[in-house]
């Protein structure tokens, strides 16, 4: 069996996520999650990894801390074209997204 170590970082080199939550809700389970999106979104199906690996991330933020909105901030991402960083709001329906 032939192995080939794998990262999310070696996949999407160019693209990462970070996260703050707003919690002055007095309700600790009415959070809103804020992803701030940094970095370039390679262009066209190059793109597709980044848009999967940001999709992924932005869904494992909303489980963990049980978010119930998030607010995705792409104002530090370079973006030219591509048509699969749609999925990125593709969240569950009990989830608020802006």
């Amino acid at each position: 069996m032939k192995l080939k170590k794998v990262s999310f970082k070696a996949e999407c080199p160019t693209i990462d996520v970070e996260f703050e939550l707003e919690t002055s809700e007095s309700n600790h389970y009415q959070y809103t999650l804020i992803a701030h999106v940094i970095g370039e979104y390679r262009d066209g199906s190059l793109g597709d990894p980044d848009a999967s690996y940001l999709n992924s991330q932005i869904q494992t933020a909303l489980e963990v801390w049980s978010a119930k909105a998030v607010i995705i901030d792409f104002s530090r991402m370079k973006y030219q074209w591509g048509d699969m960083l749609e999925i990125v709001y593709d969240t569950p329906e009990n989830i608020k997204t802006a």
